[in-house]
């Protein structure tokens, strides 16, 4: 008999199913583990997790087509979004007789596939507290209680679909088809007010519902806070700059040059018997004063003048730093 894990993922969660892997054979290194992919871009991740703990790709991939073909057949677009989220229901039907399957931002922290002992006493286990704290909230809607659609110790059975085991053919593709196709039917089931990716999957009453985590509030997520404070910043800089522009002279005036003036008295030809003022200056033009003068004043000034566009960041950096 052959017992293992499942696990769905793509490259673009690579860095989590390297971490579920890394928990995984912390305890139990020689565990089956096959990666069932969420889509087309598994390559990477397949690989990586090959390389580093000898995980296999399920081996039937038409099977997986096929059942996301279906999938996507039974369920409208504004119901299931994407009929890849359902991909994690071929466990039932892959190669291992006795399966966990584990969602990829989880973690272990101890031997996991002990817990397929359990499956010597019962079909199928989960472990979950979303009926302890959520009750029926985000998953079925309130008609499922008033119409007795499910008993109160059936309701009990609602768990979210991240961590759970039971053996293969428990439910077989029929019954599967079939459980589906009733979800698809009565919308009016379910609880949408929350706007999940992944509503529930009505299963044979011997097991347990199953629900995609519902997302997170506005605040708590990271581009809510990080636009906020990106926002916030730049409506504090244009303030500030608004003040600072306040206190600047008019520009006529920065383009006003007033200087003190040299008073010069010169001889019939030309001779300078004297000059008087606080400074002796003459007024020249650009193109009057020396090339090398020029040179000398602009590195006196910022040695580093030809190598940026007007603001040097490096100087600014330096003048704040020292």
């Amino acid at each position: 008999m052959s017992r293992g894990i499942y696990i769905v993922a793509n490259d673009r969660v690579i860095d989590n199913a390297i971490a579920l892997l890394n928990s995984i054979r912390y305890y139990d290194p020689e565990v089956t583990v096959y990666l069932i992919p969420f889509n087309e871009n598994y390559h990477k991740v397949a690989e990586q997790l090959a390389t580093l703990h000898k995980v296999q790709i399920f081996p039937d991939l038409e099977l997986i087509d096929k059942f996301t073909k279906r999938i996507g057949e039974i369920f409208d677009r504004d119901f299931l979004a994407l009929p890849n989220k359902m991909r994690k229901l071929v466990a039932w039907f892959g190669p291992l007789d006795e399966f966990i399957y584990i969602d990829t931002d989880i973690v272990v922290f101890e031997k996991i596939a002990e817990n397929l002992d359990k499956l010597s006493e019962v079909d199928f286990f989960c472990c979950d507290y979303h009926h302890a704290n959520d009750k029926l909230r985000n998953i079925f809607s309130p008609f499922v209680k008033e119409q007795q659609i499910f008993s109160d110790a059936q309701l009990e059975d609602v768990f979210n679909s991240g961590f759970w085991a039971s053996r293969k053919g428990t439910i077989t593709e029929q019954q599967m088809d079939e459980a589906l196709r009733e979800c698809a039917a009565h919308r009016e089931y379910f609880d949408f007010s929350e706007g999940v990716t992944e509503q529930m999957k009505i299963l044979p009453s011997r097991m347990k519902a199953n629900q995609a985590t519902r997302g997170k509030p506005l605040y708590r997520r990271i581009w809510f806070w990080a636009g906020l404070g990106l926002g916030g910043g730049i409506v504090a800089l244009i303030y500030g700059i608004s003040l600072i522009d306040r206190t600047l002279p008019d520009q006529s005036e920065l383009n006003a040059v007033v200087r003190e003036q040299t008073l010069t008295i010169k001889a019939a030809d030309g001779t300078i018997l004297q000059q008087q003022g606080e400074t002796a200056r003459e007024q020249l033009k650009l193109e009057q004063i020396p090339d090398n003068l020029k040179k000398a004043f602009i590195a006196s000034e910022d040695r580093r003048f030809k190598q940026h566009n007007g603001v040097d960041a490096q100087g600014t950096v330096r003048a704040i730093v020292i």
